[in-house]
């Protein structure tokens, strides 16, 4: 055999490799927001990427709409028709993405997004909505 533990009659002393971990499976909606050609960023509040930026965002939980959750949360404005969607993989999620545009968000917090380190979901969601809203993102 060409396992050397084995010929020396020590395989036990070898630890087993790690057990690999599910992947979770996660939906996440996104909210943009747009004011004199700045997007409402916030920072990231799921836990992935802290210190950096993104649109709102909240999980959504099996069979629940982004508009219903958004409600449920206070988010301000009202939820429109979906934007844009997208996939995302980090730490053993596979993640899930929906964006949808906000109508009447005012008082929101809007900034350049090249004014903040922006997290790879949260330039996903603009970019997403790059393709319904081009010229002002």
């Amino acid at each position: 055999s060409s396992c050397s533990a084995l010929a020396s009659g020590t395989p036990e002393r070898l630890p087993f490799p790690a057990k690999r971990r599910a992947w979770k499976h996660v939906r996440i909606a996104f909210f943009f927001a747009q004011e004199k050609g700045k997007v409402w960023l916030e920072p990231s509040t799921l836990g992935w990427t802290p210190g950096y930026w993104e649109p709102p965002s909240l999980l959504l939980p099996e069979g629940a709409t982004a508009a219903e959750v958004w409600s449920a949360q206070g988010g301000r404005g009202q939820v429109l028709s979906l934007i844009g969607e997208f996939r995302h993989t980090i730490t053993h999620h596979k993640i899930q993405a929906q964006v949808f545009p906000l109508h009447g968000a005012l008082g929101v917090d809007c900034r350049s997004p090249a004014s903040v380190p922006l997290s790879g979901l949260g330039q996903k969601a603009l970019n997403s909505s790059k393709k319904s809203f081009p010229a002002r993102v």
